[in-house]
């Protein structure tokens, strides 16, 4: 796959970039809605196609990339909170988590390379034992989520007690490797896509994951977006995980482009 130069390095004493605490809550859907809604030819599902992911994530940069020399950081662009909606995906016997939705709760420098991101504000359970060394998790820990638009309406929210301690690497694979749908307008030519692809993230160090648990879930969607995630019906919230991981980015690499086809919208 052909890389696109989006390298990224931590910052001087630092291992990671970032570090992320996160709750993903999978959840099974009727087949052909989860696909017309959430991904776009030539990505295939993984199954039937009837198992959809929702994480929640806290998000943290142990050091500042891009300030000079005794420059004081940015508070607000050293801790983000994120939600993603997607399903897992599969291009040429390749598979991957594919992020269909990405909303952050504030401007950051992930926006600018083009990928489709919304504005929510996400609060969550605060566990982030990479940055802080604090971790009190045990069984029956409860975790919770919840994210809204700016005007105040619900997108999401869920949580998750902790049963048992699971294996990182034992995660589904798109749990550890994640793609994302990229988008750019040309305002030379009427607003057509420039641009219109899937990235796939690369980890230079691959994944350092710490504290993973599986646990039982609760999920509800709100009306967001002309009511998209509503209108997939009944949800089925299935058993979930708690992990927290850091990493260091590497160069993007192009997973495929995009055909637009069937009722999913870019957005």
């Amino acid at each position: 796959m052909p890389e696109l130069n989006t390298k990224v390095n931590p910052a001087p004493g630092e291992k990671y970039v970032m570090t992320q605490s996160l709750i993903m809550v999978p959840f099974r859907a009727d087949p052909k809605k989860l696909q017309a809604r959430m991904l776009p030819k030539p990505l295939e599902p993984v199954g039937d196609g009837g198992i959809g992911w929702v994480y929640m994530v806290d998000t943290a940069m142990p050091g500042l990339r891009e300030v000079e020399s005794g420059e004081p950081p940015d508070p607000d662009m050293t801790e983000f909170h994120e939600l993603a909606i997607g399903m897992p995906a599969i291009y040429n016997g390749f598979e991957f988590g594919y992020m269909s939705q990405v909303c952050l709760d504030r401007q950051t420098a992930g926006l600018r390379r083009g990928i489709l991101r919304n504005i929510t504000y996400t609060q969550m359970t605060d566990v982030q034992p990479l940055l802080t060394g604090r971790s009190e998790l045990k069984a029956g820990t409860k975790l919770y989520g919840i994210s809204h638009r700016p005007h105040g309406e619900m997108v999401c929210k869920l949580s998750i007690e902790l049963t048992e301690p699971y294996d990182f690497d034992a995660l589904p694979v798109g749990c550890r490797r994640f793609a994302h749908a990229r988008y750019l307008k040309d305002p030379a030519n009427h607003n057509e896509p420039l641009i219109k692809d899937v990235p796939l993230f690369q980890f230079t160090n691959g994944l350092d994951g710490v504290d993973c648990w599986r646990g039982k879930t609760t999920l509800e969607f709100g009306g967001d977006y002309y009511g998209k995630w509503l209108d997939l019906g009944e949800i089925e919230p299935l058993d979930g995980f708690f992990y927290n991981f850091g990493y260091c980015y590497g160069s993007d690499s192009q997973v495929t482009p995009v055909d637009e086809k069937g009722d999913w919208k870019w957005f």
